[in-house]
């Protein structure tokens, strides 16, 4: 009887390992963390950019009523669509003309460079 018990519980939490374990590899696969970068390499240009982008969406030549925040966070990578790399998103905050505006820059690292291939940025007002 003892016997019969210790048998079913080696076998039980065996399989709940196995199962846990490819739980997390699973998790691991679908939402792969952001690399971490004390300061991203493209965030340069990701400060250049944000200015211009922002100021051709409001449509503002004065460029003194734009802003950014300092704070650049590097997202989770995404997959090209063509499923041959992953690009990195940086996203950031941006102000101006009475409005709160999201932006994300999407780049893929070519030979320790940063081309940019894309570009996003939502109103955040409230209607």
């Amino acid at each position: 009887m003892v016997f019969k018990f210790l048998a079913t519980f080696i076998i039980f939490t065996g399989l709940t390992g196995q199962v846990m374990a490819k739980d997390k590899q699973y998790k691991q696969m679908r939402y792969p963390a952001a690399e971490k970068y004390s300061v991203h390499k493209c965030e340069g240009i990701v400060k250049n950019k944000g200015i211009e982008l922002l100021k051709n969406f409001i449509e503002i030549d004065d460029v003194s009523q734009i802003s950014l925040d300092d704070k650049i966070k590097a997202l989770p990578r995404i997959k090209s669509p063509n499923n041959k790399m992953k690009y990195d998103v940086l996203e950031t905050t941006g102000y101006g003309y009475k409005g709160e505006y999201r932006l994300r820059f999407i780049f893929a690292k070519v030979n320790n460079g940063c081309i940019l291939m894309g570009e996003e940025i939502l109103d955040l007002s409230e209607l």
